[in-house]
């Protein structure tokens, strides 16, 4: 163990502007002395709990380095066009498949482009859980309640597979966006969301127990490059999101009404929106969804030995 936080400075000395997995440096060093490899070890999010939002939000803003943002994108970029799907504003990937008629995925493995490191890493981490009884968030966005002491658990530990078995790759030029949605019912309720390429604004819309929901968003979190965003249990169910249809996200600030996620952000990312007035300019943005789908087919013996 002490051997890992020597080479972790080693390589932050000799590579400064490389975030990952430095940022988890400080919680790596709080935890137990096991070494990384032992299965008990883990890295807690409640470093990363987005303060202004419910327990059940998440935010790591150097989850990838730049060099691991490149590879993905190479490999994003390089796939087939028939890879891509085009909706009426924008278009998409999925991974291993797109979901049947019936919400069912044929039971197939991710590229391993995108289990490593983007998978293998979310299962590193653990976290401890809100109660899930309360209804959609109340004024102030507190949810009562909090995780009971003790390591916690993995974020996709009571997911049907263990794992995300599906990720959706939405890309979002300047000007592009999409009105508020939930992801509804196919899924287990945890969503990994990893931003590429640029930042985006994403607005958080909270639901009543009757299902009216606040047009205007409560809370907006900035999305970075190389991010990760966490929403499980309340956020999940009780919260709708959107992104708008901009081309520059403005008033970018700290406090009431501006980023919820402001204290979580990497500083050079504050430093050039404050120094733009609290403006963001986007460019094209790639959005990888990590979802556990929660129905799964078989692959029949005839289908298997294709897609060998």
């Amino acid at each position: 163990f002490r051997l890992q936080i020597f080479l972790l400075l080693l390589l932050k000395i000799r590579y400064p502007q490389e975030t990952f997995p430095f940022q988890y440096l400080e919680v790596v060093m709080t935890e137990s002395n096991a070494p990384k490899t032992d299965p008990s070890s883990h890295c807690s999010l409640e470093p990363f709990h987005i303060p202004s939002l419910p327990r059940s939000a998440y935010y790591i803003s150097s989850f990838l380095t730049a060099a691991e943002e490149t590879d993905l994108l190479s490999h994003i970029n390089s796939q087939p066009q028939p890879t891509w799907r085009y909706l009426s504003h924008r278009r998409l990937q999925a991974h291993p498949s797109v979901l049947s008629k019936s919400n069912t995925l044929l039971d197939q493995p991710l590229p391993k482009w995108l289990r490593e490191p983007i998978v293998n890493r979310i299962l590193e981490l653990r976290c401890f859980r809100a109660t899930e009884d309360a209804a959609a968030p109340a004024a102030g966005g507190e949810i009562e309640g909090g995780g009971e002491e003790g390591e916690g658990e993995r974020v996709f530990e009571k997911s049907p597979h263990g794992a995300p078995n599906h990720v959706l790759i939405n890309e979002y030029t300047p000007g592009q966006g999409i009105f508020p949605h939930e992801d509804g019912d196919a899924y287990h309720p945890v969503v990994c969301t990893v931003s590429l390429g640029s930042s985006i604004v994403y607005n958080v819309h909270p639901k009543s127990a009757s299902g009216q929901i606040e047009q205007k968003p409560r809370w907006r979190l900035l999305q970075e490059p190389r991010s990760l965003l966490i929403t499980m249990g309340e956020m999940y169910k009780g919260c709708l999101h959107s992104i708008e249809s901009v081309k520059v996200d403005e008033d970018l600030v700290r406090g009431d009404g501006g980023v919820g996620n402001w204290d979580l952000l990497r500083e050079e990312t504050k430093m050039a929106v404050e120094a733009e007035g609290g403006r963001s300019m986007r460019e094209t943005r790639l959005s990888l969804t990590f979802r556990d789908v929660i129905r799964v087919k078989k692959l029949g013996k005839g289908l298997a030995l294709l897609g060998r």
